[in-house]
């Protein structure tokens, strides 16, 4: 379930109407760890972030990627592969890596 921000304080409301106190919704996410680099450079990035769904996890690293190749990582296990695709901005969600997360 995706949560967005309600106008009661210490509150979010979900798309789906339900209501959850902010630390109701933290025990639901889990914590996320993008890898981002660029094939021209050796040189990695590490992001780290909690999300809600896999949905919005992605959605976060697509905006947060640096570089044209990514990992994304939940709970130190493998998600899966992205790729930036020419200049339009697209990211090609493949395979996840068969390596850990360091």
């Amino acid at each position: 379930m995706d949560f967005v921000s309600s106008p009661e304080s210490g509150y979010l409301k979900g798309k789906d109407g339900d209501r959850k106190s902010i630390s109701e919704v933290r025990l639901l996410m889990s914590h996320y760890v993008l890898h981002s680099w660029d094939q021209r450079s050796a040189a990695r990035e590490e992001i780290a972030f909690d999300s809600v769904s896999i949905a919005g996890a992605l959605d976060k690293a697509k905006k947060v990627a640096r570089g044209t190749k990514a990992d994304l990582y939940e709970n130190g296990r493998p998600v899966c592969s992205m790729e930036l695709v020419g200049k339009t901005g697209v990211w090609l969600i493949g395979k996840p890596n068969e390596s850990t997360e360091d």
